[in-house]
């Protein structure tokens, strides 16, 4: 059985490996944002591949919040 400070200390370190996973994914989210957004040469396919890079970091923030 893990004692109360023990806990503590793996729920801080479960949120310091969440959050920088969070970060990178959302850094690597806005990336290809920003390529597709600059070489919007195919409309009909780039737009719902932004959409769908867009649910990245709402997703990262709502994971974010039920580690709470």
């Amino acid at each position: 059985m893990l004692e109360e400070d023990e806990v503590k200390e793996l729920h801080a370190r479960a949120w310091q490996g969440a959050g920088l996973f969070a970060l990178l994914a959302i850094i690597i989210s806005f990336t290809l944002i920003k390529n597709h957004l600059v070489c919007f040469t195919r409309p009909s396919e780039q737009t719902p591949l932004v959409r769908i890079l867009l649910m990245v970091p709402l997703y990262t923030f709502v994971s974010q919040g039920g580690i709470l």
